[in-house]
């Protein structure tokens, strides 16, 4: 053999150990490739998993909406102002019983006539007036009147209230979220 065959039954030898090498480094790659591929598959399919059951427990939860309500009491300490006029009308009838002490002295003057002799004398006397009166009435007592009323209302109350979520607006959304977490979750079931 000459030598061009055998150095082209080298190159030959060469290119096949080459082609064979490259081939073996392909397959090792794509091997490798093949098992990050099922390591991230496997990695979907737990994060597919626990989206599925935490869509479901949400779910759950926002079912049991209907039944949340929230307890709570309001301290209220205020002053209130007030002013008003207040009628006031009242007929009464006061009866009076009583017995009224006179004690006193009358000075008068008394003209004393003589008609025979038509003489007319004055005379300057002083009476004592000791009495004493019974007083038996009664008396209507007639009250009309506007009386203003200006003061300041202290009030002191705790007011307890409960909201029942299922009775606010909050109820309409809720039931959205459930309705679009439902399809998610569907979704979720469906997908590989």
């Amino acid at each position: 053999m000459n030598r061009g065959a055998k150095i082209i039954i080298f190159l030959l030898f060469l290119l096949v150990v080459l082609s064979l090498a490259l081939s073996t480094y392909s397959i090792w790659q794509l091997l490798i490739f093949r098992e990050q591929a099922m390591a991230l598959q496997q990695r979907l399919q737990d994060v597919q998993q626990v989206a599925a059951e935490t869509v479901s427990r949400a779910i759950r939860e926002l079912e049991a909406f209907d039944q949340v309500s929230i307890e709570h009491t309001v301290q209220i300490n205020e002053q209130i102002p007030v002013r008003a006029v207040v009628p006031f009308q009242e007929n009464m009838r006061v009866p009076i019983q009583a017995t009224i002490p006179i004690s006193e002295e009358l000075s008068t003057t008394v003209a004393i006539e003589i008609s025979q002799l038509n003489l007319s004398i004055p005379l300057d006397i002083t009476l004592p007036l000791v009495l004493e009166v019974p007083v038996d009435i009664t008396v209507p007592i007639d009250i009309d009147r506007q009386v203003p009323v200006s003061t300041t209302v202290p009030i002191r109350l705790e007011v307890p209230f409960v909201v029942n979520l299922s009775e606010t607006g909050l109820a309409r959304y809720v039931e959205l979220l459930k309705q679009e977490l439902k399809a998610l979750e569907q979704v979720l079931s469906v997908a590989p």
